[in-house]
């Protein structure tokens, strides 16, 4: 879960990956030893390496590298492990150098199907300090005609010993939706949620949850579909989400979480939407609906602010459907009335029920209001 706690109507980005793999490399603590060899490791040259006893970071062994004084040769310890194209993968291990001239560093080397080599990745090297210490290449993407990973674990330098030891290699599945914002909004009768997504190709659904209290629990109020991956050469889209049936408390929270076809899930959140409004504050706002209820035309009066480029009134029922839409055109500060019939945007008569007003000022709700139409 993607945890933040922000303020209502502010912008996050929100990135995250799933799916963490366990340490794809064999024998990666050098434990077990064949023929004077550690099991699984490739080798560039036999006379460089042996299992150390005493000098150990977990287990009861570590990697040994001796080079040889006056040598020009790096030898390195590698194993070919299969990689995902796409993927985030990390590769660490723990070093031990206390010589001055030798360094060990850690290398990924991309490889196709064909086992040709694609390109390469170096860590830092070691520096010269005594006790273990980490050493990694963080986060790097599997290229897209990836087929394996070589990992290397190289020494530098003219003089030994320098141990290594619990290597470790994993990657990340990245999701095929991003979300890239999610924000809510407290405007008088509704909490408007909304959200933005990179990419939708493989999205099944969202979920929205929510709760009095950052910690939980956390109850599923809504379900929502994509709406933008049928659409040729649209990556991505935006989606809002009125609540209407909430708690009375002085702020909410609020989760999202997408599932793929894969039934992989993630979750962004909780952001924290304060219920606390003053109408007054408002440039724009509503100054009331009469009659409420009504059947079948009722009045809306609002104020606008010149400030303000663009501005709406939009209707929805109480599920959140968006019924009407109102472009508001008038060009100066004031109070004004808009008058509603009950019908949707195609001229239908609507059911009797609870529908909802809001007031969009630049595209953000700044007031909501609830009418009652009379069957």
């Amino acid at each position: 879960m993607k945890r933040f706690s922000i303020c209502s109507g502010l912008l996050f980005l929100l990135f995250g990956f799933t799916n963490v793999n366990g340490n794809l490399l064999s024998n990666p603590g050098f434990e077990k030893w064949v023929d004077g060899a550690p099991e699984n490791w490739d080798r560039s040259s036999s006379s460089y390496f042996f299992y150390e006893e005493t000098i150990w970071h977990g287990g009861s062994l570590s990697l040994k590298i001796e080079l040889k004084s006056t040598t020009q040769v790096k030898p390195d310890i590698s194993q070919l492990v299969p990689v995902q194209a796409g993927w985030v993968y990390t590769f660490s291990a723990y070093v031990y150098d206390n010589n001055p001239d030798g360094e060990l560093g850690l290398l990924i080397n991309w490889r196709t199907v064909e086992d040709n080599d694609i390109s390469t990745i170096w860590s830092g090297r070691s520096t010269t300090e005594t006790g273990w210490k980490g050493l990694a290449i963080y986060d790097r993407e599997a290229p897209s005609n990836a087929a394996f990973a070589r990992v290397r674990i190289k020494a530098y330098g003219d003089v030994g010993p320098l141990y290594v030891d619990d290597a470790n290699f994993y990657g990340d599945q990245s999701l095929p939706v991003t979300v890239s914002s999610f924000q809510g909004q407290y405007t008088g009768d509704a909490v408007v949620l909304k959200w933005t997504t990179e990419e939708e190709k493989d999205i099944v659904k969202f979920e929205i949850m929510r709760s009095v209290c950052e910690a939980g629990p956390f109850e599923t109020i809504a379900q929502l579909f994509p709406q933008y991956k049928q659409y040729s050469g649209m990556s991505g889209g935006s989606y809002q989400y009125l609540d209407l049936n909430f708690p009375i408390s002085e702020a909410l929270w609020y989760c999202l979480e997408e599932q793929n076809e894969n039934e992989v899930t993630e979750t962004y959140g909780p952001i924290s939407v304060s219920c606390l409004f003053n109408h007054e504050s408002e440039t724009s706002g509503l100054c009331g609906v009469y009659p409420n209820p009504f059947n079948p035309t009722t009045k809306i009066r609002y104020r606008v602010s010149g400030e303000f480029l663009t501005q709406a009134l939009v209707i929805y029922d109480i599920q959140g459907r968006l019924v009407r839409k109102f472009d508001i055109t008038q060009e100066m500060s004031g109070e004004y009335i808009q008058s509603w019939d009950g019908r949707n945007q195609s001229g239908e008569a609507l059911a009797g029920g609870v529908y909802v007003v809001v007031l969009i000022s630049d595209g953000t709700p700044v007031a909501t209001q609830k009418m009652l139409k009379l069957h």
